[in-house]
């Protein structure tokens, strides 16, 4: 891989090879991402037309960096605090106990600025226009609950039933390798749920999804798994009730 000019300096570079998609490092290997960092989500939390990345950690600390771009050197020690950090939620709050981030529009405003939390005891939870003065209103989805608590693995928001309503909808892998979808989640909640696949052995593997507007049409329908063996692969054009087709980017190892 050739090396782009950046700033050497900090060890930050942009890698492009020919032909492929150029790559940004935001942060140098560091231990503070690698064993702190455990739940990952972007969106225009700031209204300011640009992505925001949100981190909740270890110790219940959620962290918005704002307005994400490839010149973006995020911190490698908590002794940094860049000016992009913004602090929404302070170290042992209860966001400890949050298992997974679905990001999305989910009744709130025209911004894809909400948030479906999946909680430790199978609560799911929703915070609707998420901004830069923090975390608001929460509603109860469903109630704390032993099939959320154990077997919902990841959650992930995006639209893929392409209709005019605006909200979007919810993906859902479970510990069984079930895929299911529940449409447009709004202001009542998770509506129909459409399964993808059967409960199966390929899909426990899944390690990272994360749905996106990723080519083919204009709809944020595709879908990108990292796998438990360094496999990356997208399904292009998902629909709200079957999984589009896998096309490998990074094949395994």
């Amino acid at each position: 891989m050739t090396l782009c000019p950046g700033d050497q300096s900090q060890g930050f570079y942009t890698g492009c090879a020919q032909g492929q998609p150029c790559e940004t490092r935001l942060a140098m290997p560091n231990k503070m991402w690698a064993d702190y960092a455990e739940v990952i989500t972007a969106s225009d939390y700031t209204g300011s037309n640009a992505y925001d990345l949100m981190v909740k950690w270890v110790d219940g600390e959620v962290t918005i960096y704002k307005d994400m771009d490839e010149n973006t050197h995020l911190p490698t020690s908590t002794s940094e605090h860049p000016a992009n950090e913004m602090t929404v939620a302070k170290a042992g709050s209860t966001w400890k106990f949050a298992k997974g981030i679905a990001t999305g529009k989910y009744g709130g405003n025209q911004w894809g600025d909400d948030l479906l939390v999946r909680w430790v005891d199978g609560e799911v939870t929703k915070y609707t226009n998420v901004d830069g003065g923090g975390l608001h209103t929460e509603q109860q989805l469903p109630a704390p609950n032993a099939l959320w608590k154990e077997h919902a693995s990841i959650i992930a928001g995006c639209d893929f039933d392409g209709s005019t309503n605006s909200d979007f909808d919810l993906f859902v892998s479970w510990s069984d390798g079930e895929l299911t979808i529940y449409e447009d989640v709004g202001a009542r909640g998770p509506g129909k749920e459409n399964q993808l696949k059967d409960p199966n052995s390929t899909w426990k593997h899944a390690r990272v999804i994360a749905p996106g507007k990723f080519g083919g049409n204009l709809w944020e329908d595709d879908v990108f798994v990292r796998w438990y063996d360094a496999e990356v692969s997208v399904y292009g054009n998902t629909q709200a009730d079957a999984l589009g087709r896998e096309y490998q980017l990074v094949p395994p190892g």
